[in-house]
């Protein structure tokens, strides 16, 4: 499982799924679609969570690739508040003590 920090998004969590999801459609509606047509361009998070997993077995008897979004995690890495940070900052310092 992918981490994927919060701060990376650009955006809020059910618009980068939605992305995913758009570019993942895209992506099968390329593979099947007529040959020559551009592929489908996404930013580099999204390319990369949108991957092709080639079917199994011989190839007289493969169905064609399938286009997932690979399983992923969203990391919440908002600073905390200053206060918060101190008073952590103290606990640390004194249970290693």
């Amino acid at each position: 499982m992918y981490e994927v920090k919060l701060s990376a998004l650009g955006c809020p969590t059910e618009e980068f799924a939605a992305a995913l999801e758009k570019h993942r459609t895209a992506v099968e509606d390329h593979m099947m679609g007529e040959p020559g047509r551009a592929a489908p361009i996404a930013g580099e998070l999204v390319a990369f969570l949108v991957q092709r997993i080639p079917d199994k077995g011989p190839v007289a008897d493969r169905g064609p690739d399938r286009i997932v979004i690979v399983p992923y995690t969203i990391i919440d890495d908002t600073p905390l508040p200053a206060e918060t940070q101190a008073a952590l900052d103290v606990l640390r310092e004194t249970i290693s003590g």
